[in-house]
């Protein structure tokens, strides 16, 4: 017997109800010479939303939906109101150029919805389009750890004022600040919304966001952000920036829909951060030496290898201020650009300026120095090496676990063996470890493991066997580490590899014959930080995997 959905069935009735609405009103547009639009489903700018009251809007249904330059569109159900037309003759008396429409009862009730949303975000701050940096300066002096900024929120969460959202996002702000978060996570559950940083690499709880601020501080984030307001079931992009003292923080902002709502990742870049010098990533003193040979060549590349988050476009920032000088034209292509470097022209990708027409573009600008932010396919590979083969001096990124790992990687994207040798100058593989509190931590004396750990990968019985382990204190926020440091293996292109990777080699082959460069490996360079008291075993064990080979 065939069996019935009553839900179903009565699911699309409704919609053959609600499509037989639509066409007699477009019908009926037609009759007496005006346009018809179906609002559902379209996105709705603020900006025209606000142009009728939400209560003149009600009363004369009608609404102002799209404003682009100086038109407005409007959407009436009965055009022919002489109220509603004393609305649109005041609007053209404004300056706007109104452009109107005619609508369905259902298409006005979706978008007095978002008279709602208006209203959040316009009453989150009296300055509602700016980050009141003066007071994100000001919380962050009084912020030592993550629990310090969980009081404050309780705090600001028990308000009874307009202002409440706009303080709990500078709360936010100014938390990050203070504990040098990377990321602010929002994340929305079936009863409440975890808020984290990420901090020196570690996601770290901070508070819960109750259901009812949740959802301000989303309009309060997407009206900072320049994201639609009414958009929620789509992926939006969207940056802010805001002056703390003599750093500029640009702000980039991803939303995502979710089960239970929207989930934000607000990425904070610190202008300050791009100062860096190759002193500040912590080379060991042989590896900067032959980075610093490297620099001074006038031609080939130099590529950065790691997984995402491993610094490789901070080394590759580190790079361009070490040979940024008069009489070098340097260029760049990024996606996006983090962060902006004087006497450099940087630009971005696009929808028509890709990695590859972007970096064809650019040879034809007669650059010395380039910069490619990733070498993500064989088209882009091929003209970094045209690049270096031509005279230039080339930096990139690509996705590798090290660096020896990256001349298989380029050879199976398609790159000849035989100009590998000749194109690329260094391979540089990298990762990040958070440091030790240098106010907090604690030395001790390794365990019989851990000098048989620390004596395997040095190969030969470590000086000291003494070590540091993290503690935590006002100065860290708690966490026992402050800042990171890089962990470096290099692969150097030399007269006597480049014959061999000619002809084809594996990566065990090159892993001994670049012995003799007396460049550390990764795992070396991080125990003899360890050693130094840098960081601590137990963190250089998060990040790089010292028991293989």
């Amino acid at each position: 017997m065939i069996q019935f959905d009553d839900e179903r069935v009565a699911g699309k009735l409704a919609s053959l109800r609600h499509d037989e609405v639509e066409e007699r009103v477009r019908m009926l547009a037609a009759q007496i010479g005006t346009n018809y639009i179906n609002l559902v489903g379209i996105s709705i700018n603020p900006e025209a939303l606000s142009q009728i009251p939400e209560a003149q809007a009600k009363e004369l249904e009608m609404v102002a939906f799209l404003l682009h330059g100086t038109t407005l569109s409007i959407a009436m159900k009965n055009p022919k109101n002489p109220r509603a037309q004393e609305v649109v003759t005041t609007l053209k008396k404004k300056g706007y150029v109104v452009k109107e429409y005619m609508v369905s009862e259902a298409s006005l009730q979706h978008v007095y919805l978002r008279y709602a949303d208006l209203r959040s975000a316009t009453a989150s701050s009296k300055h509602s389009l700016d980050i009141d940096a003066e007071l994100v300066a000001s919380l962050s002096e009084r912020i030592r750890s993550h629990l310090d900024v969980d009081t404050m929120m309780q705090e600001a969460f028990a308000m009874e004022s307009s202002e409440k959202i706009s303080r709990i996002v500078s709360i936010m702000f100014a938390g990050a600040n203070a504990l040098r978060s990377s990321d602010i996570h929002i994340e929305p559950e079936e009863d409440t919304t975890r808020m984290r940083y990420r901090i020196d690499g570690v996601l770290w709880e901070v508070t819960n966001l109750p259901p009812t601020i949740y959802h301000g501080v989303m309009q309060r984030i997407k009206l900072l952000a320049g994201a639609k307001l009414n958009v929620h079931n789509e992926a939006q992009d969207g940056r802010m920036s805001f002056v703390l003292g003599a750093a500029t923080i640009d702000v980039r902002v991803s939303i995502i829909p979710g089960g239970h709502g929207e989930s934000v990742v607000m990425r904070l870049l610190n202008s300050e951060s791009a100062q860096l010098s190759l002193e500040d990533l912590g080379f060991s003193e042989i590896l900067r030496n032959v980075i610093e040979e490297e620099l001074a060549r006038p031609n080939g590349a130099i590529i950065t290898t790691g997984p995402t988050g491993s610094g490789k476009t901070t080394a590759l920032y580190a790079f361009l201020i070490a040979v940024h000088k008069p009489g070098v034209k340097i260029i760049t292509i990024e996606d996006p650009i983090e962060y902006r470097l004087p006497g450099i022209v940087q630009t971005q990708t696009g929808a028509h300026y890709t990695f590859a027409s972007g970096l064809r573009a650019i040879l034809r600008q007669d650059p010395d120095i380039i910069m490619v932010g990733e070498m993500r396919d064989l088209e882009v590979s091929e003209t970094v090496v045209h690049a270096a083969l031509t005279g230039h001096l080339v930096f990139s990124t690509l996705h590798t676990n090290s660096a020896i790992g990256a001349i298989p990687r380029l050879i199976d994207m398609g790159i000849e063996p035989t100009i590998l040798g000749s194109s690329f100058n260094l391979m540089l593989g990298q990762r990040l470890a958070r440091r030790l509190c240098p106010h907090c931590k604690k030395a001790r004396t390794a365990t019989p493991d851990e000098q048989k750990i620390m004596m395997r990968v040095l190969g030969t019985a470590p000086a000291s066997t003494q070590i540091y382990d993290a503690v935590g204190c006002d100065k860290c926020g708690m966490s026992g580490y402050k800042g990171r440091i890089g962990i470096y293996e290099a692969v150097r292109m030399t007269h006597d590899l480049a014959p061999h990777i000619k002809k084809g080699i594996s990566e065990e082959e090159i892993s001994e014959r670049i012995k003799p460069q007396g460049i550390p490996s990764m795992q070396q360079d991080g125990v003899m930080k360890v050693l130094a008291g840098v960081t601590s075993l137990d963190e250089l064990e998060r990040v790089v995997d010292l028991h293989g080979t």
